[in-house]
């Protein structure tokens, strides 16, 4: 699958220290379910996270990045630092957390009635997106929800980036169903999030913290 098809990749977030730190998981978590080898953008994301930091609408490497990446992958998360300090204010603004009505009182897997919720946040690499569980939920139930719609509706009007991840979604959703549902469950019901990188690969990582 090329990039431009949003290829599925893993990777998993949790916090450290007040920075979010990537981290490639093994893949042999599951009898069931088993994602794709690693795509290299997404290893390189993993290792240089911790080396760049983000103070508001600007992100910045730290020196000491060397230590850990070769000159030619230090110049890639350069070319990707500057594609997130060169969002413009109308890109940048569509930043923050959104309800979306929810008409159903259970969804097919008894799931009680709730609140839907996203964030999304630009992060020097790309765009990040985290659901609750009640949003995500009906997510993997599929895209027919209308709470589901709103939020698929919301995430292609952010640019750039959001149309390729609600495509995404769309498309190949049956593909991803159990990779959601393993990244919420393994973090209590939580949710999930959803990232992709400046050339459009996609990545379903767990939250591992409350929703807020």
């Amino acid at each position: 699958m090329s990039k431009n098809n949003a290829n599925i990749q893993y990777s998993e977030h949790f916090e450290k220290q007040g920075i979010t730190e990537m981290k490639i998981e093994d893949t042999n978590f599951s009898d069931e379910f088993t994602p794709p080898a690693p795509d290299p953008n997404w290893e390189l994301v993993a290792k240089a996270d911790p080396y760049v930091y983000e103070e508001g609408r600007t992100a910045r490497i730290k020196p000491d990045i060397y230590q850990v990446l070769s000159r030619e992958e230090v110049v890639e998360v350069e070319r990707m630092v500057a594609q997130f300090n060169n969002l413009t204010d109308e890109q940048y603004r569509y930043e923050g957390t959104f309800d979306y009505a929810d008409e159903s009182v259970t969804t097919s897997t008894n799931f009680a009635a709730c609140q839907n919720k996203s964030s999304r946040k630009w992060r020097w690499f790309g765009l990040q997106i985290t659901v609750n569980e009640c949003l995500g939920r009906k997510i993997i139930e599929g895209v027919n929800n209308p709470a589901v719609t709103a939020f698929l509706t919301a995430i292609a009007a952010i640019k750039p980036l959001g149309g390729i991840i609600a495509t995404a979604i769309k498309i190949h959703l049956a593909a991803y169903k159990k990779w959601m549902d393993w990244a919420s469950d393994k973090c209590g019901n939580k949710g999930f999030e959803i990232n992709a990188t400046w050339v459009g690969l996609i990545t379903i990582s767990r939250v591992c913290k409350k929703f807020g």
